[in-house]
């Protein structure tokens, strides 16, 4: 069965520069020997002075078993803390990750979106919580908090979108789609962290609960930065320079829309604004 069509829109934005709450490195969940490690910016950009409003993203977590094979997966975001960050309205905030082998990695991604307007400093917390299978008939084995801050963008945009895919354009139930965004950072400005974040879709009304974020990855491919980085939606440390770049989105069809959807991937990068 065939889903409707996607229709590729691309933007990029830059951001005033705000201290980031300090990214959580990799540590065991609540002492257990499975490992949760946020790989998506800890500021959720917004920018609700267009139209349409940007006010939605994806975030991202690896999934590190270093202990004993896990027969069964099953990862929930809940207990969120705050009164701006929340699922959004197509997300469910459950994923069933399956056999998870010892040594092994996963990536699980899920859609949020910011109420209001302007920036934040409060904390928006959210659990990763990990469960023997369907949480509606277990408890969590452990779980791992994460905190973010709601920022605006400003509207300096030096950088810009050379091309932007969708393969395939009409893709079916139980398949995966890539998107494929090229671009030019533009010259970065003086105040650190330089930062890199994206998403593969910002809009409220995004179907997050047919399309799930099974994967992604950032390339820097010449200029002033270079690497290559699986499963990430972030960057810091970057130079000034402008950069060539390539962010590969993979998603899993779960079902239909009823209808053609707009993708509008979006990348944040540092301009240099004030902070």
């Amino acid at each position: 069965m065939k889903n409707s069509l996607l229709k590729p829109i691309a933007a990029l934005f830059s951001l005033a520069l705000l201290l980031l709450p300090s990214q959580a490195a990799a540590a065991p969940c609540s002492g257990s020997s499975v490992t949760v490690t946020r790989v998506g910016s800890p500021v959720f950009y917004i920018d609700t002075g267009i139209s349409p409003q940007l006010t939605s993203a994806y975030v991202g977590y690896t999934i590190q078993n270093g202990g004993s094979a896990i027969s069964d997966l099953w990862v929930k975001l809940e207990n969120f803390t705050g009164t701006r960050l929340a699922l959004a309205s197509g997300e469910n905030g459950l994923l069933h990750v399956g056999p998870l082998a010892n040594g092994a990695t996963t990536f699980v991604g899920f859609y949020l979106t910011a109420s209001g307007t302007g920036d934040t400093a409060t904390s928006q917390t959210h659990d990763v919580a990990l469960y023997p299978s369907n949480p509606s008939v277990s408890s969590a084995t452990c779980a791992d908090n994460f905190g973010y801050t709601v920022q605006e963008t400003i509207k300096a945009n030096p950088n810009s979108v050379t091309s932007i895919s969708v393969s395939p354009a009409q893709p079916s139930i139980g398949g995966t789609i890539t998107f494929i965004v090229n671009g030019l950072t533009g010259n970065m400005g003086n105040n650190t962290p330089r930062i890199f974040s994206s998403t593969p879709a910002s809009l409220a009304n995004w179907p997050s609960g047919v399309f799930e974020l099974t994967g992604s990855t950032i390339e820097f491919l010449s200029g002033g930065n270079t690497g290559t980085y699986v499963n990430s939606l972030y960057r810091t440390g970057l130079n000034m320079a402008d950069t060539t770049y390539r962010v590969t989105y993979t998603l899993r069809v779960r079902g239909t829309t009823g209808g053609s959807t707009t993708v509008y991937p979006v990348s944040y990068i540092t301009s240099g604004g004030p902070v």
